[in-house]
């Protein structure tokens, strides 16, 4: 289920809830801090994740951001270019 952090405008206090997406519909705006407070607003913050990739899909995702990056520089972009080989 996802996670979503609200903070509040009155003691600055973040709260994390986990909820499903139905919940969240419905509630979003019914977060109430501990300080007794319903002034708090959804805010963005850091999450974690773990992607396993194996090494032949690796490889692949390498290769295919190469191409893009000398189809690119073939087709003479000014920022790919500086940002490879400088000004």
């Amino acid at each position: 289920m996802p996670a979503y952090s609200y903070k509040c405008d009155n003691c600055k206090n973040i709260l994390n809830i986990i909820m499903s997406l139905e919940d969240y519909k419905s509630k979003k705006t019914n977060a109430v801090c501990e300080c007794g407070k319903r002034s708090m607003k959804r805010v963005f913050g850091t999450f974690a994740s773990k992607i396993e990739v194996g090494s032949d899909e690796l490889l692949d995702l390498i290769k295919s951001d190469v191409r893009k990056i000398t189809k690119k520089v073939k087709l003479g972009d000014i920022n790919t270019i500086e940002n490879i080989y400088g000004k």
